[in-house]
């Protein structure tokens, strides 16, 4: 299947082809071309747009953890019952938790499927600059090379073992540390299925062509500054803040449901 047989990828391809010549139009009237800089800045507006998903994850993440000490109190509440027992009461009791506060996986896959079009259509734009961009598209070879320079090599080379490496190896370490941080931060474990998400990165990083690990090096980055700040700032909120918050929207979409 191609991505033209995609109605929501094509419209959100135009969607962010017209970011890029936004882009591009600004940074050609200042007289500077380069590809490096034109990905660096896409990924940062890009990232802005997606925000109000992000603040709304954040805050859905914060009220599951708040809804951890219920998850400990049902267990020593009927640890003493038969296991069998024990189970079909949790998962009753789960069952509850998770239609009042929406802490079902369910959830999570739903934000994965609701941002995954939106992941590819970023990444076909930043690896089809000549397509969206008419004026990149007219360069001549020679206009092109310098385009996508970085220390004489080409950023639409995969990395291998040259300095271009350095673009996916900073990649998954901001991304490992930007797990860490976060799982310290909000006081939870160490999720150590971080772990294959990193080597997944890492494999993809030299698979692809370095400009794709460019962007995703500047997401990272981008993430990791606002998920510091979100926590920060939600850090001086009270527990009841975050479950009002989940049950106010929660609420309101039953509401317009009907």
């Amino acid at each position: 299947m191609s991505i033209s047989q995609l109605p929501i990828i094509v419209q959100l391809i135009d969607i962010f082809a017209a970011v890029m010549n936004l882009v591009y139009d600004i940074f050609d009237n200042l007289g500077i071309h380069n590809a490096i800089v034109y990905i660096i800045v896409f990924a940062i507006l890009s990232r802005l747009l997606m925000l109000p998903a992000t603040i709304s994850n954040h805050k859905k993440i914060r009220a599951n953890a708040v809804l951890e000490p219920v998850n400990k109190e049902l267990k020593d509440k009927y640890k003493k019952l038969d296991k069998k027992v024990f189970q079909n009461k949790m998962l009753f009791e789960k069952f509850i938790l998770s239609n009042k506060y929406d802490t079902g996986k369910n959830s999570g896959c739903m934000n994965f499927f609701i941002q995954f079009p939106i992941l590819v259509a970023i990444y076909y734009v930043v690896g089809h600059l000549s397509e969206f961009v008419p004026e990149i598209a007219e360069m001549t070879d020679a206009q092109l090379v310098s385009l996508y320079a970085f220390n004489n090599l080409d950023i639409r080379d995969v990395p291998g073992t040259t300095l271009l490496a350095v673009f996916p190896i900073c990649t998954v370490i901001i991304q490992l540390l930007h797990g860490i941080t976060m799982d310290l931060m909000n006081r939870r474990k160490i999720d150590a299925s971080n772990l294959f998400s990193n080597f997944l990165t890492a494999y993809l990083g030299f698979k692809f062509p370095t400009f794709l690990s460019i962007y995703w090096l500047t997401q990272n980055v981008f993430s990791f500054i606002f998920s510091l700040i979100f926590t920060l700032y939600f850090n001086t909120k009270n527990e009841q803040y975050f479950i009002d918050s989940k049950l106010n929207k929660l609420n309101k979409i039953r509401i317009k449901k009907g």
